[in-house]
Parts: structure tokens; sequence; C-alpha cells
């Protein structure tokens, strides 16, 4: 009984989240990645640009560290399993250091 009371609350807190919650970290990367390399139409690609660009990194001082952000993204778009290195590689370098998300097309 205890057993099934807590999958139904766990079922119901998930049935609450916002759906970018429920993707996986692997999802995301994989997504941006996709949307990154022009793969995708550019429809849908706002929550995995939204998370690629989400990314960035400052120096102490606050200022904006373009080589600390596209390595911190680099790292980001690494969970993605399914895509190699040179992939990711041709992605992040063209990107990974934009400090803005560029406007959709």
């Amino acid at each position: 009984m205890k057993k099934m009371f807590s999958i139904f609350i766990l079922s119901a807190s998930l049935s609450f989240s916002p759906v970018i919650s429920a993707m996986s970290i692997s999802d995301l990367a994989c997504g941006a990645i996709l949307c990154l390399s022009g793969e995708s139409d550019g429809d849908g690609c706002g929550p995995y640009l939204d998370k690629y660009y989400s990314i960035v990194k400052k120096k102490s001082w606050g200022r904006y560290c373009s080589g600390c952000t596209k390595a911190a993204r680099k790292i980001f778009l690494s969970n993605c399993e399914y895509v190699g290195d040179a992939e990711i590689e041709a992605a992040n370098n063209k990107h990974g250091s934009s400090k803005y998300k560029p406007p959709a097309p």
C-alpha cells in the first residue's frame, strides 16, 4: 500500500510540472545540436536553444567570459550520446561564444 501511494504521489507531481522539466538533459542537448546545426527547421527549437543560450559564464568581476561560456556549453552538448565529438565541436565552434541568442528567422 505504501509503495502504491508513493507511485501515485510521484505521478501526480510529474503531471503538474512544466514540459521542459520533464525532458532529460540528454534530450535537451540532442535537440540543441539539431537546431544549432540546421538539421531542424526551426519550429520547436525554442526550448532547446533557450537552454543552450541560458548557459552564461562570467569572470569574477562580473564581465562576460566568452571562452568560459563556450566551454560550459560544450559540456552541456556532450550530454547527447547520439552524436560524435565532431558534430558537437562544429555546433559549439559556431555558436558557443555568442553572448545572445540570435533572433528567430
